[in-house]
């Protein structure tokens, strides 16, 4: 079900936020912050995409509101991802239009 669907993409996005976190802290490597949002943000584009699809699809407002509170996380991740490395926010809808 739809449930499901939103919660595997929900994890995918928080699994990518943890490895950002990491890199983010990792000082040792002067670029890995940069380097690890740019990583971060491509896999974000590609769930989007997804979440996209998901919501495309949604048959009701229960899934409807699924999907577009999965967007909003989704984007809670990308701005605070921006926000720790001094980058501007871009919503997932702009960057995915750059690809």
């Amino acid at each position: 079900p739809m449930q499901d669907k939103v919660n595997n993409i929900r994890g995918m996005a928080a699994e990518a936020h943890g490895d950002f976190e990491t890199a983010n802290k990792d000082t040792s490597k002067p670029d890995a912050a940069k380097k690890a949002l740019i990583k971060l943000r491509g896999e974000l584009v590609r769930l989007y995409g997804e979440q996209q699809k998901l919501a495309a699809s949604a048959q009701s407002d229960g899934e409807t509101a699924l999907t577009d509170g999965l967007l909003a996380d989704m984007e809670r991740i990308n701005k605070q991802a921006h926000e720790a490395v001094g980058f501007t926010y871009t919503p997932l809808g702009q960057l995915a239009a750059l690809q």
